[in-house]
């Protein structure tokens, strides 16, 4: 579900409850905490109220079209207006949900539920309804609605603890709480909001935090005079809670963003983006990555906790199976920004970019990762920035995009910028004795993804360029990028039957190199089962995946000036940028030769010849901004 709803208008109209101590002592005992700040309604004359409320000097009202698009509503929910007053937002609700929606105008005003009933009429809005609420209830019937709006209206509520239960109650399970109030802010805010609004933003939520809800988000660039914040009721099953723009996805509670072109969804748990759809509303949407197959399955614990939410991409550090402990420090497979939960920060719309912030606190060495995807309007491609703060030491880390494939043997044309040699794994990658099996010779260096040693003499070199390979093997290869040639480090698979390319874009000073994991039904051992099948492209600075001890202390790729991890500073943040997209070819495209860089754009160029112009803002890779 996706409801991250704004309102402006009423800025009075309701009389509610409060909550600062305990619910029981509050519900029995509660006064107004403002008597008489609603006597202005108990008759007001609606064309005044009009004329104050809806005009551009009112910030709700002058940014009224970023707040509904922001919202992100979806056709076929019930919201309730509280505190609906002249009926301006209520009016731009009942078009978001539609027909088979529901809008529920509430207010303590009979006077504003009459011109809402009557402008209602008058532009033919059948799906709004009114209800005259008291000053310490809503008046809502039990699990009614999905969303309730609360705009410039809380500090009107005389009794805010009884009120917000009653609409705890009216709310669904996982439904959420939009709030708008005004800032508070001794010496920011004006004389006129010091003396009306009785509390700042940190009492109202902690109000709204005692009656049971709980805070899921704040947007903090769409309104400046006003803060805006969004809660949710939880549900019986707290691992179904989840945070606005957010559902239960392929068995994971994820945040949701999307763009006309684009919508994509992270995993609370791991950070790991899937499904991303790309080309949505075109007649042949794009699906490239891949979901584990044991999604949604019961079965024994997990033997690594990466592989619960295990899809599409995700940010590693510390990259790689990390067996060995380190000076102590003993970190999960791909590290805790793989298997922990993220906190969301923001889900918001500005002009044309739509960001989803998360956040993250590591433990196990002291740190916090904050993760950004963004979506710009008119583009098919999803830019990721981490920004690491403290984790102070070197450390491997990079991105592990992984992609579905397809049934058909080579039908996946993979290519790659300059690079100065690829190696295969030199140990065991899979394990006969588990059930798991390789096809490529350990430790063999080439310089084409088109030959490849083979671990059987007299076998014909494999050809990685032509993914997916022979079944029943899973290997693992990494090739060193060649900065020296290219100052954007670049990644492409060519899917010839369902005509596109996916791509990568990257810094090669960041992350130099990018480590080829081949997954055709090739290990056996749960939760494989032999039924896995994808292929990770995972841009990263590691030795191969075998952790943080091998990365970061000395081995033979550093001994030949690869670098295999970065070092950290403490009081300096480091910052990962990203970029992964698709574009549509024709069936005359087949392997990439190169890309052409161009202000704001990138052409891709086949090896038959044929060219296709992208719109990417590639420049954030050095500016890391959009």
């Amino acid at each position: 579900m996706r409801h991250r709803i704004l309102r402006i208008q009423i800025a009075a109209v309701l009389a509610f409850p409060v909550m600062n101590f305990e619910i029981t002592t509050m519900q029995a005992q509660e006064k107004s905490v403002r008597p008489g700040i609603n006597d202005s309604f108990k008759d007001p004359n609606v064309k005044e109220f009009v004329e104050r409320f809806e005009i551009e000097s009112r910030e709700v009202f002058s940014k009224r079209e970023e707040i509904l698009k922001a919202c992100g509503i979806k056709e076929g929910q019930t919201l309730a207006d509280i505190g609906a007053g002249t009926g301006l937002f209520t009016r731009m609700f009942s078009k978001a949900v539609g027909s088979d929606g529901r809008v529920i105008a509430v207010d303590i005003s009979e006077n504003f539920l009459n011109h809402i009933q009557k402008t209602s009429r008058e532009l033919n809005l059948r799906n709004i309804d009114t209800v005259l609420c008291k000053p310490d209830s809503t008046e809502l019937e039990p699990e009614s609605v999905d969303v309730a709006f609360i705009c410039d209206t809380y500090h009107h509520f005389e009794f805010p603890n009884k009120t917000m239960t009653s609409l705890l109650g009216a709310l669904r399970p996982g439904g959420r709480l939009v709030l708008i109030d005004f800032k508070r802010i001794e010496g920011e805010s004006t004389d006129w909001t010091m003396s009306h609004v009785r509390a700042g933003q940190e009492v109202f939520e902690g109000e709204v935090l005692d009656v049971g809800f709980r805070k899921v988000a704040e947007y903090r660039d769409i309104l400046k005079e006003n803060y805006f914040v969004v809660f949710q009721k939880p549900s019986p099953d707290d691992s179904e809670v989840v945070a606005p723009g957010g559902s239960v996805i392929a068995g994971q509670p994820s945040f949701l963003a999307q763009s006309p072109e684009v919508e994509l969804a992270i995993t609370e748990l791991g950070g790991h983006m899937a499904p991303v759809t790309f080309y949505r509303n075109s007649d042949s949407p794009i699906q490239p990555y891949h979901i584990s197959p044991w999604q949604e399955e019961s079965g024994p614990q997990m033997p690594a906790p990466v592989l619960v939410p295990l899809r599409g991409d995700f940010f590693c550090m510390p990259f790689g199976g990390n067996s060995q402990s380190v000076s102590g420090e003993s970190h999960p497979p791909h590290g805790e920004v793989a298997s922990s939960k993220w906190k969301l920060l923001a889900n918001e719309r500005k002009d044309d970019i739509h960001r989803l912030t998360m956040e993250l606190e590591t433990t196990i060495r002291k740190g916090k990762v904050t993760k950004e995807i963004s979506l710009i309007d008119g583009q098919n491609v999803v830019y990721t920035k981490h920004t690491i703060e403290g984790f102070a030491g070197r450390v491997p880390l990079g991105h592990h995009a992984t992609l579905a494939l397809p049934e058909r043997l080579d039908g996946v044309k993979l290519s790659a910028s300059p690079y100065r040699f690829g190696m295969t794994y030199p140990g065991t990658f899979s394990d006969p004795t588990q059930r798991e099996y390789q096809a490529l010779q350990p430790g063999q260096r080439w310089k084409s993804l088109s030959q490849v040693p083979m671990a059987w003499k007299g076998v014909e070199d494999a050809d990685l360029a032509n993914q997916p390979t022979r079944q029943g093997f899973a290997d693992l290869v990494q090739v060193f990028n060649d900065p020296a040639q290219t100052p954007v480090g670049w990644m492409t698979a060519t899917f010839v039957d369902q005509g596109y390319v996916w791509f990568s874009l990257k810094d090669p000073a960041i992350l130099n190199s990018t480590v080829f994991w081949m997954e055709n039904r090739g290990r056996h051992g749960y939760p494989w089962n032999g039924r896995n099948r994808c292929l990770g492209l995972e841009d990263v600075t590691a030795y191969f995946a075998d952790g943080l001890k091998t990365s970061s202390e000395e081995n033979l790729l550093e001994r030949e000036g690869i670098r295999t991890a970065l070092e950290l500073h403490a009081d300096k943040p480091t910052v990962v940028p990203y970029i992964q997209g698709v574009v549509k070819v024709s069936s005359a495209f087949d392997i990439v030769k190169t890309i052409e860089f161009q202000p704001g754009k990138i052409t891709l160029i086949s090896a038959s010849g044929e060219k296709v112009t992208v719109p990417v803002r590639h420049e954030f890779l050095a500016s890391h901004k959009l």
